[in-house]
């Protein structure tokens, strides 16, 4: 908590100390020391004691003091010092004067008032196997202990994520407990899903970080058990549903597959020999929709409605042609049918117009068909009555 003129200061001293003097400089914060320090010093990084060795120290004091100690209950103080072994010293000291030269797990877990590894082992067990009213009655008795109830969700997720730890033989190392703790996570390990530890694991991180929001706090952790509770028998539904769902999909495709393979596939009737001179003949049933028209390589086909309807089979329908697109809009690539005979041919009409206004010479013909130099015929007025 030095000011950049105190560092500046005591730089000045760094220079040129005393032959008897040695400063040792403590900090979390290396990086707001600046480098004309940093260079004249030497730099050692003190990491946090893992929980094995601060519990082998304290075996070995107890062991001089003539204090026996359990196990576990050394383990839980190594667990509540949080790496620092000052803090561990200080609770075993505290431990032994309550206790005595006996030391052992429960009062440890008494006089520390922490919640147990019982106390969630016995949580997962009502949870796999869906028992709602045991799990809302443990919640009752932590609750009756006077244990916080962020502390109780704190605490399931790290119990889920031991054993989540270890599902897997390889990674068991990383769960710092006893070796009888250890083997109990082992065995609620084999008997919890997957998938489920995965999904608790999630509803559990979220019940946390809404728990501070929450009005009513009992009822969201309430809420959390319950959903915890039958979450097992979910995943398995899910898991059900999405293979009945690909079985019904394979089923399907199995049947159009089968059903396109034997339906009969459409025949057309083309002359290959020769190419068609004559008009094919029409019975007066068909209508005339139905007749082809002779293509361009001068083979007639049949549609394939036709050729069901003359075999009497039911046939699939036919493919749709390939759109081909055409540069001109007047021009095709081949003939199309006509509902008209094609030899038939209708009469064009013929329209005449009759110019019975005055002429007006203008040297170009008129609509009467008069030339220019000739005097259109004045229209006779029909006779007025008397």
């Amino acid at each position: 908590m030095l000011s950049n003129a105190a560092f500046n200061a005591f730089l000045k001293t760094l220079e040129e100390p005393p032959s008897y003097a040695i400063f040792i400089l403590a900090t979390t914060e290396r990086h707001k020391i600046i480098p004309t320090i940093l260079s004249r010093c030497q730099i050692f990084d003190f990491n946090r004691i893992r929980v094995d060795d601060i519990v082998g120290h304290l075996g070995y004091i107890a062991k001089q003091e003539q204090i026996t100690a359990e196990p576990d209950a050394l383990h839980l103080v190594a667990q509540k010092a949080d790496g620092a072994l000052r803090d561990a010293l200080s609770i075993f000291d505290q431990m032994v004067t309550f206790s005595g030269n006996s030391l052992r797990y429960q009062d440890v877990v008494q006089n520390l008032h922490i919640l147990d590894y019982e106390y969630y082992f016995r949580l997962v067990d009502f949870l796999v196997s869906e028992n709602l009213s045991g799990s809302l009655l443990l919640l009752e008795e932590i609750m009756q202990n006077g244990f916080d109830l962020h502390n109780f969700v704190v605490g399931a997720a790290e119990h889920l994520r031991g054993l989540l730890v270890c599902k897997d033989p390889v990674t068991v190392q990383l769960l710092e407990v006893s070796e009888g703790i250890r083997a109990r996570y082992v065995q609620q390990a084999q008997a919890a899903p997957l998938p489920f530890l995965l999904s608790a694991l999630n509803l559990v991180s979220q019940c946390d970080r809404e728990f501070k929001q929450a009005k009513n706090q009992r009822l969201h952790v309430e809420l959390m058990l319950m959903k915890l509770t039958y979450l097992n028998g979910a995943v398995q539904f899910a898991r059900e549903l999405g293979a009945g769902s690909n079985g019904e999909a394979k089923k399907k495709s199995s049947v159009s597959g089968s059903a396109s393979q034997n339906a009969p596939q459409p025949t057309s009737i083309a002359a290959a020999s020769a190419p068609v001179a004559q008009p094919v003949a029409v019975p007066s049933a068909v209508a005339p929709a139905a007749v082809p028209s002779a293509s361009s390589n001068g083979a007639a086909k049949m549609p394939p409605s036709m050729a069901s309807s003359e075999s009497g089979l039911a046939s699939a329908p036919a493919e749709p042609e390939e759109i081909i697109p055409v540069e001109s809009g007047v021009d095709e690539l081949h003939d199309t049918p006509s509902i008209e005979d094609e030899e038939a041919d209708l009469p064009t009409g013929q329209h005449q117009v009759l110019d019975t206004m005055p002429h007006v010479d203008t040297g170009a013909p008129s609509m009467a068909g008069h030339e220019p130099d000739q005097t259109a015929p004045t229209p006779k007025m029909p006779p007025l009555p008397p």
